[in-house]
């Protein structure tokens, strides 16, 4: 046979039950293994920590809007004493200021298009290459993933929390301390 190997898929072999490749690869294409398995690894990272990410968001849309209503219905009715009740209604404060200087939908958000992009490189490795890939096509997608790493370590960096996002926004350029020139 002149093909470089074969690929069996199998589930429930690894710790969290996702798929890995039992590779019979002929010498010289250890490359697409490894990076293969890299990308695997990286997508499934990034799927559990975009779903984990959207279930820390919905948690807290539900703590909000129950303390809200029982804030509510505590407060009518006289259910609970003043400072319960003034506590639960300090909760969906303290969530819409998490919700916003946290920015975990935006990092959910992030996470999933990380593994999309995962997914399509390998979709590249897997399908798309010749029969018998080169070193260079193995190189350009190990090169595309470089560079999709790259980007997302930008958006990951715009989207960490910095104590900067609560000073006063100044304008360029000016500085405070001068005297405004005079006409």
């Amino acid at each position: 046979m002149n093909y470089i190997g074969f690929i069996v898929l199998h589930f429930g072999a690894t710790d969290g039950g996702e798929y890995c490749y039992e590779h019979y690869f002929a010498s010289g294409s250890r490359k697409n293994f490894y990076l293969a398995s890299e990308l695997d690894k990286d997508i499934t990272l990034h799927g559990n920590n975009a779903q984990k990410l959207l279930f820390v968001v919905q948690f807290m849309m539900i703590v909000t809007v129950l303390s809200s209503i029982l804030a509510g219905f505590g407060g009518l009715l006289k259910l609970w004493k003043q400072e319960t009740v003034g506590a639960l209604a300090l909760v969906p404060g303290i969530m819409a200021f998490i919700a916003a200087t946290m920015r975990f939908p935006e990092k959910a958000t992030r996470h999933a298009r990380f593994r999309d992009g995962l997914m399509a490189l390998r979709q590249r490795l897997l399908f798309q290459l010749p029969e018998n890939p080169s070193a260079e096509n193995v190189a350009g997608i190990s090169k595309d993933l470089t560079i999709l790493r790259a980007r997302m370590q930008k958006e990951r960096e715009a989207l960490a929390f910095n104590w900067n996002q609560f000073k006063g926004h100044e304008q360029e350029g000016h500085d405070s301390k001068q005297q405004p020139p005079h006409p």
